[in-house]
């Protein structure tokens, strides 16, 4: 059903670009991460228009199947049309040379396997759960203010909503728009590069951004960050196009303040795109208009366009109460303290989880080098431009080495100490920006447009707050395309002083880095058995640096393969086939999403629910319940034990408190991927009857919904009126 979904919302982005007046030498990337960023968008809305009163969603649902049928006849006659006519202006080339189009389906594919490959193996962790218990509530409760309890934008609730109103719970269908997002911006990515660098350097950084494991990872996961990474490239890929002049008119410059707004509706910090869209936007105007007030009547239209958008979320959020906590959450546990800091090498050790290690230096020392040889032409480019790029670096290699050296006094109990590392960065980052100010030409525009891209997200996360921990992913786009510049350099180098064989020295080496790469990360993201992040260190790779050797640092990771069996939870309370309070080791997020909203009690629940290596671990006296408690089932994955179902030592006996018939005695094996009637057979024998009625239930359950309030902690009074006083302690009948 996700798929399903998610093609149709393709299909009409698709159909939307068509009646828009873009550029005609878009070329299929472009055209399909600007397609994919509509339909993310249709989609997203499609079930916040549902859940709207009906004074409201009735005239939008009306307005589009007016449209509909209008937009497919213009889209027909405009086909028809070109068929018939002279032949278009063609598209611009993707690739220079026969190998590079040959390469580009090749990452292309290898990127969509690290992203789509076992998709749905792993079941919901943390924020995952939060989202989709949200879209749970929205869907099934109707209730929209929902979304203003969010201490993020509503994009990571609506977009599994629309499968989720179609009674599809799987984790894999709710995942797949994050991950076509996350193709996308790597398509967008890949026709930005190409535009500013050329073909090669487009490649490469498109190898770079595939395997990033960061980017990678959120395009694993039901998060906000891959649509925060497509609508921001995206707007700047337009705002380039646009102040290029590729397009006469102002609407990609209105696109791009929509796909920006829109992408704030996914997370706040997509804000962090707004300055290289606003120097090229201000830019191109201020050329052409008369004074500044032409310049500001001009950006008026897309001003007001993306003012628009933002204020149709943002003003409810902000407004409404829950916002004095979300202000508090941010103002103190993640940007709060005494900054500035430095946290590079915070990033260089998660990212060493992330990723081989070897592709963190790779990135680290490419896009160094890029803003050094940049410098050292900017003063020059003779020896004393050398020297102070020489020196720039040698600073920075101090730094990585002896970060003690540049500390504020003397560290705190708690939280990063104080650093004088930024001034390193911000002078060196505004001299980049500054010089050549007013040159057009396209490299020098090209690199004001990247470091000013970069400086604001590095900046940020570096220096100035508390806790980045993986929000450094915002400042990759701008990074790796400094890589994929600096490494096209390299090669075009070694190609020039070693031929004929330079040129395959570099392909190989390039080649060569790549496939190691991608094994790494197929080992630690795609690859299943062992699951990499609960059984390290023993899931090391040989011979890969680990610079925190087997303690990796705490808090912040995600997408990594885990798999408890909680689907089995999941389906027996839907068949109620168990029923009751319960406790777990896992967190309560997780299980309130599998246990359909059980009430969940420390004190004497019916159930007890054992994870093996949950991330986030709630103490249980293990000993103890084992002892006292009787084992009535096991839940095993690929044939490993994961997760212990604990009744009471009575349980089991007869006929549940809800009617249902009587369960085996056990204990039970249950394997994690026994599909619903398999299970109920398992449980109940073979008794088509019971088992019949159990999937009825089942079907009736996934329509209906269950309550949330427990597990997203809502007030007591949304809690009473989301499940009727039935999600607490003792409301819910005991075998």
């Amino acid at each position: 059903m996700g798929l399903l979904i998610l093609g149709l919302c393709l299909a009409l982005g698709f159909l939307a670009l068509r009646h828009l007046p873009l550029p005609a030498d878009l070329d299929r990337l472009e055209r399909f991460s600007l397609a994919a960023a509509l339909g993310l968008a249709l989609q997203a809305l499609a079930p916040l228009a549902a859940a709207l009163p009906r004074a409201l969603s009735l005239p939008l649902v009306g307005a589009f199947l007016l449209l509909l049928p209008y937009l497919l006849y213009r889209s027909w006659l405009a086909r028809f049309q070109a068929a018939t006519a002279a032949p278009a202006r063609p598209e611009a080339a993707i690739g220079g040379s026969r190998s590079a189009r040959l390469a580009l389906p090749l990452l292309l594919l290898a990127a969509a396997w690290l992203r789509l490959g076992h998709l749905g193996y792993a079941e919901f962790q943390g924020d995952e759960a939060r989202a989709v218990l949200m879209a749970e509530r929205l869907t099934k409760a109707g209730d929209a203010q929902i979304l203003l309890r969010h201490k993020k934008g509503p994009l990571e609730v609506l977009l599994p909503a629309a499968a989720l109103g179609r009674g599809d719970p799987g984790e894999g269908s709710a995942r797949l728009p994050f991950a076509l997002a996350s193709l996308a911006a790597l398509a967008g990515l890949f026709a930005l590069a190409r535009r500013l660098w050329g073909p090669r350097a487009a490649l490469l950084t498109l190898a770079l951004a595939g395997l990033d494991g960061y980017l990678l990872a959120f395009g694993r996961i039901v998060q906000y960050q891959s649509l925060v990474l497509l609508y921001g490239i995206t707007a700047v890929a337009c705002a380039w196009r646009w102040s290029r002049r590729y397009s006469r008119g102002d609407a990609e410059l209105i696109l791009a303040a929509l796909l920006l707004a829109f992408g704030c509706w996914a997370h706040y910090e997509a804000i962090l795109a707004l300055p290289p869209i606003a120097l090229l936007a201000w830019g191109r105007a201020r050329r052409e208009a008369a004074g500044r007030a032409g310049a500001w009547g001009r950006l008026l239209g897309p001003l007001l366009a993306g003012g628009v958008v933002l204020a149709a979320f943002y003003l409810p959020f902000v407004r409404h109460p829950q916002f004095a906590e979300t202000w508090r959450y941010i103002a103190e546990r993640r940007v709060g303290g005494s900054p500035p800091y430095n946290l590079l090498g915070d990033y260089f050790l998660r990212a060493s989880f992330y990723n081989a290690s070897y592709y963190v230096l790779l990135i680290s020392a490419a896009g160094l080098g890029a803003l050094a040889w940049r410098l050292a032409g900017l003063l020059g480019g003779g020896r004393r431009g050398r020297r102070a790029a020489g020196l720039w670096l040698l600073l920075l290699l101090v730094l990585f080495l002896r970060p003690t050296w540049f500390q504020l006094g003397a560290a705190p109990p708690e939280g990063p100490a104080r650093s004088a590392a930024i001034l390193l960065f911000a002078p060196v980052l505004a001299f980049l920006v500054l010089a050549r100010w007013r040159s057009d030409a396209p490299p020098d525009a090209a690199w004001r447009l990247q470091v000013v891209w970069l400086a604001f997200p590095l900046l940020a996360a570096g220096f100035l707050v508390k806790k980045p921990h993986t929000h450094f992913y915002t400042l990759l786009p701008a990074w790796l395309l400094l890589g994929g510049w600096a490494l096209d350099r390299a090669g075009a180098a070694l190609e020039a002083r070693r031929p004929p064989w330079g040129r395959w020295l570099a392909g190989g080496l390039a080649t060569g880095l790549f496939l190691f790469f991608l094994g790494h990360q197929h080992w630690v993201f795609v690859r299943h058995h062992p699951e990499y992040k609960r059984v390290y260190p023993e899931a090391r790779l040989p011979g890969v640096w680990m610079p925190f050797g087997d303690e990796p640092p705490r808090g912040g990771y995600f997408g990594f393969p885990y798999r408890a069996g909680w689907s089995v939870v999941r389906d027996l309370y839907a068949m109620g086939l168990i029923a009751g309070s319960y406790d777990s080791n896992e967190e309560l997020l997780i299980t309130g999403w599998y246990s359909r909203g059980a009430p969940r009690c420390a004190p004497d629940p019916d159930w007890i629910f054992l994870a093996w290596r949950p991330q986030d671990e709630e103490e249980l006296p293990q000993e103890a319940i084992r002892r006292e408690r009787r084992l009535w089932a096991t839940v095993t994955v690929e044939g490993q034990p994961k997760l212990e179902l604990f009744a009471r030592p009575d349980a089991g006996q007869g006929p549940a408190a809800d009617g249902t018939p009587g369960r085996l005695e056990g204990p039970l094996t249950l394997d994690a991927d026994l599909a619903p009637r398999a299970l109920a057979t398992a449980v109940l024998g073979e008794d088509p009857q019971a088992v019949a009625a159990a999937l009825k239930r089942l079907t009736e359950a996934r329509r209906q919904g269950f309550p949330v309030g427990q597990a997203l902690e809502l007030p007591l009074a949304d809690e009473e009126a989301d499940d009727g006083g039935a999600g607490r302690c003792g409301a819910v009948g005991r075998f």
